[in-house]
């Protein structure tokens, strides 16, 4: 097969070039549709239970991650210069695209009452003509004298000031969210600067926004640096400008391809999606050394280009597809789990990875055979003297020294299993943001004021219409209140009882001293006075209780304290819920953006987990095939499985946490280390047919001549990864750090233990010659010889 396909592309190759470049065209015309997103509300599938409540929710409160937040300490904000032009500042910002409202201190609402008509009536700061300071000295302390409004508006201690400006949910599922709320946070920025007053920002919106401008960002660094890395050492183990740039080529269509898959599926580049491109680059310039380190040996050992560049396809396309293949399908296994980053990281990897094979294999013959046949400067780094003595030295370990090796391979099961030992599990919302991040010290800032940012809802259902709002229930949660007060992770809470507790007040003139439950004979004349406001004193009761009045919601927000504090926070909660809300009368659900991400990671952790042993399952069956010997399988496992563990036990030693950006490591390094091992026992495979089928030689002459590519591609993969370490993501740096490491330890298993296997179960391997011929060709080489396409002549 690959003797007639090395002909049909040779033949053929001005029509593949056109065809290629079409294509790469296209998917440049698809790039402009991508969109780069940082949300956690997809961690999870739409049929997962806490999914479905969490979009229940919404369409009965709104949502509830849509909101931006400024705040500032500075004492002018109520100076009459100062307030006014924020309050009109405040008030253009309604004009903005996707702008719902704005609330905050220089416009906020409170309720006087009507006695003569007997009903509330909504007062708005916001149309009061200032005209003196003592005005806003009234109206400073009418804000301060509403209870409702503490640690939502202003906060009394530390004299923080507050605005809440809300986004339209539609304009924020519309793929310019990111660039909306960008654009009303850098005309907040510009109006601080004009006033000169200091604002803290925070906010979900304001999170993501940033948070996906960051990963914009650095997936151009990661290209650029990952080009510039990957070309200075191309060049520097290759010696070789066209090498470089048709290795450089390869890649940046493959990239090109990469974000035109996305683009065309209709996905969102997430922290896991922007990872792709520069993984497209590491793994495709293993391809194009593989490729071009055959096309150079097979001209030394016979000076004719045609041939050698048809050998290249036929020896080394079967090795490369089955590398690519076991790759894409070790990330193909994403695509069977229920996360949705999960799915689309896996199917855009997998088919990017492909895509990767397709290019190599049709460019690298294609281009070389354009020009003359290379020259004794062009395959001389397969002589390196130092790299012949490090063979010899590999040769001499497998050989000589395989006790020593096993002997090590035991001392580092014992370091790993204690390290493994120490591995946790914790994933913060911003957890691979740096700590000198403005995202994050504004968060701890709002987490420090106001309790949190992060949405938590509770949900009590009272399993009677019209119960949510009987005297009875408001006790009941009063009560929930002081047990919440005791919960640090959490802020104020709000709920239909603080609306009841407001028009207590109202009723009795704004005595913030009677913000309060009503009494049992009070709530007549209240709610009297609340029916006929008819809506017009803004106590609209649909934020808080459904439409039947059997379930009300209680709104708080939540500290980033990390999966694992939230799943403490979430037992003690369900027992204070439990103690005032008996689960024998009433039924209580949490939902919001922190329970969907920390069921999210958790879910997202366990996928990848159980892909990796998919991936593992389905790499050994793809062995299995190849190779039809059950040892084989385990021999060619086993040196792969290693620098796992080993980086497994580096992550407990250092207290690098388990979550989605680190366990993403063993992933993506074990489907990228096993490309290595395929290429050695394909090449002892081919030697073992010309050696008689004598175990021993045929590991010597495979590590002799793979060994070379091996190493070449290892320092790249390693070197490619290590780009990631100039992230501002922890996660990502992380990634980079362990990947890389994780790399250098396969690339030594591979060339140290994987050879010493081998020859120390010669005895144990019985060969036939019918297991080779995976990698046979159909012709011998006298027939090949008379089929060399035209370009030869």
């Amino acid at each position: 097969m690959w003797s007639s396909l090395a002909r049909i592309i040779l033949r053929n190759r001005v029509l593949i070039l056109v065809f290629l470049a079409v294509v790469t065209v296209f998917m440049a015309l698809q790039m402009p549709k991508n969109e780069v997103s940082h949300d956690v509300s997809n961690l999870l599938p739409k049929s997962d239970s806490v999914a479905y409540e969490f979009k229940k929710f919404k369409e009965q409160y709104g949502a509830t991650d849509n909101v931006f937040l400024f705040a500032t300490e500075d004492p002018r904000v109520f100076e009459k210069s100062v307030f006014l032009a924020i309050r009109d500042f405040t008030s253009s910002l309604l004009g903005e695209n996707g702008v719902d409202s704005v609330f905050g201190a220089t416009n906020f609402y409170y309720l006087e009452k009507n006695r003569k008509e007997e009903k509330f009536q909504l007062f708005s700061t916001g149309g009061i003509d200032i005209v003196r300071q003592s005005q806003l000295d009234s109206l400073k302390q009418k804000l301060l004298e509403q209870p409702i409004f503490d640690h939502l508006v202003f906060e009394k201690e530390r004299g923080v000031f507050l605005w809440a400006l809300s986004f339209d949910a539609d304009s924020l599922a519309t793929p310019k969210r990111n660039d909306i709320v960008l654009r009303v946070v850098d005309k907040v920025k510009q109006f601080s600067n004009e006033i000169e007053v200091d604002f803290r920002y925070s906010g979900l919106p304001y999170v993501r926004a940033s948070l996906s401008k960051q990963v914009e960002e650095e997936i151009l660094l990661f290209l650029a640096l990952t080009a510039i890395l990957t070309s200075a050492i191309l060049y520097f183990l290759l010696r070789s400008p066209k090498a470089v740039i048709f290795s450089l080529l390869v890649v940046a269509m493959a990239v090109v391809w990469s974000f035109g898959i996305i683009a065309l599926l209709g996905y969102k580049i997430t922290l896991l999606t922007s990872l792709i491109p520069p993984l497209v680059i590491v793994i495709g310039i293993p391809n194009c050394i593989f490729l071009v380190n055959k096309y150079f040996s097979e001209f030394r050992s016979h000076q004719n280009q045609a041939k050698s560049l048809t050998r290249v396809i036929q020896k080394i396309g079967n090795a490369t597809l089955m590398t690519n293949a076991t790759t894409a399908a070790g990330f193909a296994t994403f695509a069977l789990t229920k996360s949705l980053l999960l799915k689309e990281f896996g199917v855009v990897a997998s088919l990017s990875i492909m895509s990767v094979f397709i290019l190599s294999i049709l460019i690298i013959p294609i281009v070389y055979s354009f020009y003359g046949p290379p020259t004794e400067k062009h395959y001389r780094h397969l002589e390196y003297r130092w790299m012949q003595r490090m063979l010899d030295g590999l040769v001499k370990i497998s050989v000589s020294y395989r006790g020593l090796v096993y002997l090590l391979l035991i001392f580092l099961a014992i370091f790993a299993g204690y390290g493994i030992s120490k591995l946790n599990n914790d994933t913060l919302i911003v957890d691979d943001v740096p700590e000198n991040d403005p995202v994050k010290v504004d968060l701890r800032y709002y987490e420090s004021v106001v309790g949190g940012i992060v949405p938590f809802e509770i949900i009590i259902d009272t399993r009677k219409k019209g119960k949510a709002l009987k005297l009875s229930t408001l006790k009941r949660v009063d009560r929930l209140y002081e047990e919440l007060a005791e919960f640090e992770e959490f802020s104020k809470p709000l709920s239909v009882l603080d609306l009841v507790k407001a028009s207590k007040q109202a009723f009795y003139n704004g005595d913030p001293n009677e913000y309060q439950i009503p009494l049992s004979n009070e709530m007549g004349f209240i709610y009297k006075y609340v029916q006929n406001s008819n809506n017009e004193s803004g106590l609209t009761m649909s934020s808080f209780v459904d439409d039947d009045r059997r379930e009300l919601r209680i709104s708080l927000k939540m500290k980033d304290i990390g999966t694992k504090r939230i799943k403490e926070v979430l037992a003690r909660l369900d027992v204070v819920v439990d103690k005032v809300f008996s689960p024998d009368h009433y039924s209580v659900r949490y939902t919001g953006i922190s329970v969907i991400a920390n069921k999210g990671v958790d879910l997202l952790i366990y996928n990848l987990a159980l892909t990796l042993i998919l991936a593992i399952v389905l790499i050994s069956l793809f062995m299995a095939f190849m190779f039809r010997n059950a040892r084989m399988v385990l021999i060619s496992i086993l040196p792969n499985l290693i620098p796992l563990v080993f980086t497994a036990a580096v992550m407990g030693y250092f207290g690098v946490n388990v979550k989605p950006s680190t366990i993403l490591v063993f992933s993506i390094a074990f489907g990228i280390s096993v490309d290595d091992t395929i290429h050695f026992l394909a090449k002892y495979r081919q030697e073992l047919l010309t050696n008689n089928m004598n175990i021993k030689i045929s590991v010597i002459k495979a590590l002799r001549e793979t060994g070379v590519s091996m190493f070449y591609t290892s320092v790249i993969l390693f070197f490619g990864f290590g780009v990631f370490m100039v992230s501002d993501f922890g996660g990502t740096q992380a990634l980079g750090m362990l990947v890389a490491l994780t790399l250098l330890i396969a690339m030594l298993s591979n060339l140290v233990l994987l050879p010493s296997l081998l020859l120390t179960l010669d005895n144990f391997i019985t060969v036939k010659k019918s297991d080779t011929d995976f990698f046979t060709e159909e012709e011998d080489e006298e027939e090949e010889d008379k089929k060399l396409p035209d370009f030869a002549d």
